[in-house]
């Protein structure tokens, strides 16, 4: 049976990061407040509920399922790929976008479209697709009272992905599948920050490890709730149940709580 873990100890120090994006001043108090904060006691009585509503996520968490059938479609021909990918402007820009990379550099600047397309592979292209297609569930519109923060974690959301891929494959998992769930990951941040706002309930209180820890427990709890709904994979099922369970006994879990430590909103 997997061990239980602290689910709020890995993202602690992002969430004291995220905590000192929102803007001050800040009244001091007792750690032992941390339990009657209006904004944990507003995210206790969501968690207590059946499910989650669908009116903490973006609509488009909704379609994900669906969304994911067209992810992992038979393979098409380079010519057919690249006739599809040019149908959707957003899309191709992202692709180019990714094509012209660091990681790519050495290439020389990306010529078309096609040698984009050629240069990312599939998976590239996949990590492109789906960059496009959850990018309102990960990139919603921010506030103007949580724009620094939002910044901040979609720096971390993009390290995330890429990093939880790598160490999925190291693992002999779908690397895919460890991109979805670093990326997908951000749904419980989303949703907690959608929570509290709709509560208005902004921590009013110095940024302390105690809190910190309080509410990344709940946003990883959270993607649980939601994530469990999606059936992605049976990869993505294990980390989605683990989140909501507050275990660590899958290999996605395991590998994902190990990265945390150096996430760049750290440095």
């Amino acid at each position: 049976m997997p061990a239980i873990a602290p689910v709020g100890e890995p993202q602690a120090a992002l969430a004291l990061a995220l905590l000192k994006a929102l803007p001050p001043p800040w009244a001091q108090f007792e750690a032992d407040q941390v339990s009657g904060l209006a904004c944990v006691v507003a995210l206790d009585a969501v968690l207590r509920e059946p499910g989650l509503d669908e009116r903490w996520l973006p609509r488009a968490a909704s379609l994900i399922p669906q969304l994911m059938r067209l992810l992992r479609q038979p393979k098409v021909s380079p010519l057919e790929l690249e006739a599809r990918v040019a149908k959707d402007v957003v899309l191709s820009a992202e692709v180019l976008h990714l094509a012209g990379g660091s990681l790519y550099a050495s290439r020389g600047p990306v010529r078309d479209l096609g040698d984009a397309l050629a240069r990312l592979g599939e998976a590239g292209l996949q990590r492109a697709i789906a960059r496009v297609v959850f990018r309102p569930l990960v990139q919603p519109d921010a506030a103007p009272q949580t724009a620094a923060l939002q910044a901040l974690l979609e720096r971390h959301v993009d390290w995330q992905a890429e990093a939880l891929a790598d160490a999925a494959m190291l693992q002999g998992l779908d690397a895919f599948d460890g991109y979805l769930a670093g990326l997908l990951h951000s749904a419980g941040w989303q949703a907690l920050l959608r929570i509290v706002s709709s509560a208005q309930a902004w921590p009013s209180a110095a940024p302390m490890p105690e809190l910190a820890e309080a509410l990344a427990e709940r946003a990883h709890r959270l993607f649980g709730r939601a994530a469990a709904q999606w059936e992605l994979s049976p990869a993505f099922a294990a980390f989605a149940a683990s989140a909501e369970q507050g275990a660590a006994g899958d290999p996605l879990t395991q590998a994902w709580g190990a990265l945390q430590s150096q996430s760049p909103v750290l440095t």
